[in-house]
């Protein structure tokens, strides 16, 4: 059980993100989610437009968390829903959600007993402009 640090994914060359869109993962290049694992909580709260993908190997369920804390290291966390109330716990992948809580901080978190899934990843795409 450890805390995995995200990382900014950087566009590459000719690819323009608008301005104010940002893109990260868990776990950072080289580094695996693995049962009992969460994600490093990443800053949200400037962005009103906030989805979520997952993809790789789930043996067990991926909790997808948000905290109003605005402490550095949070210790009180709520599963997130995406736009029908779905709980986002997800146990397939590939699966993609629009997070509808408005939380500080969004982390992903591995249950116990799924083992080690050397292909799983959660991706955040933020965009500092609301859905309409």
């Amino acid at each position: 059980m450890a805390v995995k640090d995200f990382e900014e994914v950087i566009p590459p060359a000719g690819f323009g993100l608008p301005e104010g869109c940002r893109v990260i993962k868990w776990p950072k290049t080289g580094e695996t989610l693995d049962e009992g694992d969460t994600g490093k909580p990443f800053p949200t709260i400037l962005y009103p437009d906030v989805s979520v993908f997952v993809f790789g190997t789930i043996t067990e369920t991926v909790t997808i968390q948000g905290t109003p804390e605005l402490e550095t290291v949070p210790t009180k966390y709520a599963t997130l829903h995406d736009q029908s109330d779905n709980a986002l716990a997800i146990t397939t992948a590939p699966a993609a959600a629009v997070i509808v809580e408005h939380a500080t901080q969004v982390r992903p978190s591995v249950s116990s007993g799924a083992g080690s899934v050397a292909d799983l990843e959660v991706w955040l795409v933020l965009n500092t402009q609301a859905r309409r």
